[in-house]
């Protein structure tokens, strides 16, 4: 992004948060330049390249009874609580652990999750880089390291 925005004053960027398939439309239809989106199946008519690769973990809120919870928190005690899932395309790991969960609720995109699980009825997914100190807890010891969302 420095080196596009260093090209010239006349360059402007414009940052959208959109589910994987209105970025893929985007790009075909020529309203967008370029996009970022998971590499979980692509279209042979657009070019990718690796940005990053993120981890999720499960995280709930300080709000959330599983917050003050003083005894270690088993996989049946998760999915006795309302979980919010993402509604757009998942690797077949993330769906495979969303079914392990109560998912009473879905979202678009990770701020409507991050959203839900602030309101301290939730629990869910997030990349491990999303929780800001103090707002949120992960709850990572709930799930074995290699159950994580990589």
């Amino acid at each position: 992004m420095k080196g596009i925005r260093r090209q010239s004053d006349g360059v402007r960027i414009n940052i959208s948060m959109s589910t994987p398939g209105e970025i893929e439309r985007g790009l075909l239809d020529g309203r967008l330049h370029i996009g970022a989106l998971p590499m979980l199946t692509t279209l042979s008519t657009l070019d990718y390249i690796p940005l990053y690769e993120e981890r999720s973990q499960l995280y709930c809120s300080r709000n959330h009874r599983l917050f003050a919870s003083t005894k270690k928190v088993s996989v049946a005690d998760l999915r006795e609580v309302p979980a919010v899932a993402p509604s757009y395309r998942m690797s077949p790991e993330a769906m495979q652990l969303h079914q392990e969960l109560n998912c009473a609720a879905t979202a678009t995109d990770r701020e409507g999750i991050a959203f839900l699980i602030l309101t301290g009825e939730y629990i869910g997914f997030l990349p491990d880089h999303s929780p800001q100190p103090g707002s949120r807890r992960a709850c990572s010891y709930l799930w074995p390291p290699g159950r994580c969302i990589s």
